[in-house]
């Protein structure tokens, strides 16, 4: 069931950045196996910024992370 809510908290938090905190330029980590993720930073305007992911341990899993960023001009 896509209902928006990742893509819509996303919008919020980027307006939040930008309007109240005056940041310029936001990155974000998403896991490499979780398409869904990387779809909303994509569709939030993120772009990918690192070719190899970073490794992270979570509990006993390893995770890749793939690195995005967004200028908020």
């Amino acid at each position: 069931m896509n209902s928006g809510i990742a893509t819509q908290a996303v919008h919020d938090s980027l307006l939040l950045a930008q309007q109240k905190l005056d940041l310029r330029l936001v990155y974000a980590k998403a896991a490499t196996n979780n398409p869904a993720s990387i779809r909303v930073l994509e569709k939030s305007g993120f772009s990918r910024t690192k070719q190899r992911p970073e490794l992270m341990r979570l509990n006993e899993d390893v995770l890749k992370l793939a690195h995005f960023e967004l200028s908020l001009k």
